[in-house]
């Protein structure tokens, strides 16, 4: 499946519909360039026509990821674009050191269902166990919330604490992983099934 999404999305590489590409050419045709033999103008078995190497590999960043980093066409002019594909086919093998150590920052990532209920309780249930109604406890937050480090006091933490740390953690693999294709499919999924993170128990599931 992977490799049909990744292949379909290379298949056709040509200019789009409207540029001038589209207009009836002012060469002959004995002086035009040969881009009907069906190869690429750079070595390899893809099915690119009207590309070379370099938009080829600009073109592949761009639709099988979330664009190119500094360096990483050069990068992947040295090692081929197929092998590239190749590797992000299998996601399992890359190893993604960067990413793995600024999420090791967040510590909600960490924790199952439980864990985040109990340590960032919903408003009713930390209310309830610092023996307060929950407009009590709305107004103690209000009032710690103006004292510098008041918030800390607190014997649990913030439910927004998990939003915060799940958006930023999507933002990290996006830009920093080196599973380029595997987070645009997560990302199709999650536009497809995503549920609105602040709906009753969302945050913790």
């Amino acid at each position: 499946m992977l490799a049909a999404i990744s292949l379909g999305g290379l298949a056709w590489a040509g200019p789009p519909r409207g540029t001038a590409a589209a207009m009836p050419s002012a060469v002959p045709a004995s002086a035009a360039p040969e881009k009907s033999s069906g190869q690429a103008n750079f070595p390899g078995k893809l099915p690119i026509r009207e590309l070379n190497e370099e938009e080829a590999i600009l073109h592949a960043l761009n639709r099988l990821g979330f664009g190119p980093r500094p360096g990483q066409v050069e990068q992947i002019e040295k090692t081929g674009l197929e092998n590239w594909i190749q590797t992000q086919l299998h996601p399992e093998n890359i190893g993604d050191p960067v990413v793995d150590a600024r999420l090791a920052q967040f510590p909600t990532l960490g924790l199952s269902a439980a864990g985040l209920l109990d340590q960032y309780p919903p408003q009713d249930v930390a209310a309830k166990r610092l023996g307060m109604k929950v407009e009590e406890y709305q107004k103690h937050l209000q009032d710690l919330a103006k004292q510098p480090g008041g918030m800390n006091t607190l014997p649990f933490k913030d439910q927004s604490e998990i939003v915060n740390e799940v958006m930023e953690a999507k933002m990290i693999r996006a830009v920093f992983s080196e599973r380029q294709l595997a987070e645009q499919l997560s990302d199709f999924w999650f536009n497809h099934f995503n549920i609105f993170i602040y709906k009753d128990t969302d945050r913790c599931t």
